[in-house]
């Protein structure tokens, strides 16, 4: 369901305001060099160094556009705004119940097996395993919040994108109306 909205918001975008999500993400995330595994697939032109330059790049896209034309863009941004935070939202609510859960039955499950030292220093090979397997289950934590945080990065440049996009649109429609 929601990957079937995100590419009909994605080909509204692309056919109505010529505004590729994907492109500008990799535009914006060089500008301020962040998600350099995307900076790859940027053409040099593309390549903008500072704010002025890739507000310069967005104003001369859309110079063309009337009054009403930028208005609905400016909307349309920000109802994939609001679609981003709702599902941010709910990420992070999901993401953090399983988090908490994994991680309170890990140290539950470890503070069990660690309350009897005694039989745990009489049989040294189970501690060697406990040890193993706990280093592993932490390790696997480890690398499951790499990646929820590194998601989480990731939407918030979305988010800084829709919202210099707006304010720049915002600057552009108030130019129209002089």
């Amino acid at each position: 369901m929601f990957n079937r909205a995100k590419r009909t918001e994605n080909k509204i975008g692309i056919q109505t305001y010529a505004f590729d999500l994907q492109e500008e993400i990799m535009i914006y995330s060089y500008l301020y060099g962040v998600h350099t595994h995307l900076h790859k697939k940027l053409s040099d032109n593309k390549k903008y160094s500072c704010y002025s330059d890739w507000k310069a790049y967005i104003q001369n896209k859309y110079h063309e556009y009337d009054k009403n034309k930028l208005i609905n863009f400016h909307n349309y941004l920000i109802h994939r705004k609001e679609n981003l935070r709702i599902t941010n939202d709910i990420n992070h609510s999901f993401t953090s119940a399983i988090i908490a859960a994994i991680v309170g039955n890990y140290l539950l499950r470890f503070a069990e097996e660690m309350s009897d030292l005694t039989q745990l220093l009489t049989v040294p090979w189970e501690s060697l395993i406990i040890t193993i397997f706990s280093g592993c289950i932490t390790f696997g934590l480890g690398y499951f919040l790499y990646y929820v945080v590194k998601s989480w990065i990731y939407n918030n440049t979305n988010k800084m994108l829709f919202d210099d996009y707006i304010k720049i649109l915002d600057e552009m429609i108030k130019q129209n109306e002089e």
